[in-house]
C-alpha cells in the first residue's frame, strides 16, 4: 500500500526506497503460506540484494559532510562539523567530539529524538543521528578495578603488628562496687569511653 502512495513522488534510484522495497519483498516471501524451492531461491537471491543495498546506503552516509550541535554543558553548546560524515560507531563519533574540542574525562553519549518532545535518549548506534541533530555529553563515573589476593597467613609477620591502644591501669583502691556492672576486674580495667576517665574522689 505504501509503493502506491508515495511510490511515484520518490526517484527509482533512490537507495534508501530501494532498500525497503526489498525489505518489503522478503517479508511477502517469509509469510508465503507455501514455499516451493523456487521461491527459496528467490528469496535467497532477494535477501543477498537487501544486504548489498543496505552497504552501498550506509556507505553514502558516511560519505556525506555533516554537522552536529553538541551540547557539552548547560552554558557550552558548540557545532561539530563532520566533513567525512557522521562515524559508523558511537564509540567514534564520541571519540571525535573529544578530540576537536579537547575534553578530558569520561563521556557517554545521548540523542534528542525529535519523537518524543526532543527528549534525549542514551545513543546506543549512530544510526539515530543525522545532519543537523543535536547530540549531549553527558559526564560518567570511571570504573573501579578492585583485584583481590589471597595471604598466606604464614607470610604474616604477626611481631609487626603493633596496637595503638593502652590500657589504663586502675587501683583498687578507686574501685566502686556500683561500677562492678561496667568495669569488671578489681585489679586492672581498661576503661571503655562509657567509663569514668577520672578517679574516684577519696570523700563522697
Amino acid at each position: 500500500m505504501l509503493a502506491f502512495m508515495v511510490g511515484e513522488k520518490i526517484p527509482q534510484d533512490d537507495k534508501v526506497w530501494q532498500l525497503l522495497m526489498t525489505l518489503k519483498d522478503i517479508v511477502e516471501l517469509v509469510m508465503a503460506p507455501v514455499h516451493t524451492d523456487q521461491s527459496i531461491g528467490y528469496l535467497d537471491s532477494k535477501i543477498g540484494e537487501h544486504r548489498l543495498i543496505k552497504a552501498l546506503v550506509k556507505a553514502t552516509r558516511m560519505s556525506l559532510p555533516a554537522q552536529l550541535r553538541v551540547i557539552i554543558e548547560q552554558h557550552d553548546v558548540r557545532k561539530l562539523t563532520l566533513t567525512s560524515g557522521i562515524p559508523d560507531s558511537v564509540e567514534e563519533l564520541l571519540s571525535v567530539i573529544m578530540e576537536r574540542f579537547q575534553l578530558q574525562g569520561n563521556f557517554g553519549l545521548m540523542y534528542q529524538d525529535k519523537d518524543f518532545g526532543k527528549y534525549f535518549f542514551t545513543m546506543t548506534t549512530t544510526a539515530d543521528v543525522k545532519d543537523k541533530d543535536t547530540v549531549k555529553l553527558v559526564q560518567t563515573e570511571p570504573t573501579v578495578i578492585l583485584n583481590l589476593t589471597t595471604v598466606d597467613e604464614s607470610e604474616v609477620d604477626i611481631s609487626s603488628v603493633q596496637s595503638d591502644q593502652s590500657i589504663t591501669p586502675v587501683s583498687g583502691d578507686h574501685y566502686s562496687a556500683d561500677d562492678s556492672g561496667s568495669c569488671s576486674s578489681r585489679d586492672t580495667v581498661l576503661l571503655p569511653a562509657t567509663c569514668r576517665s577520672e578517679p574516684w574522689p577519696a570523700k563522697f
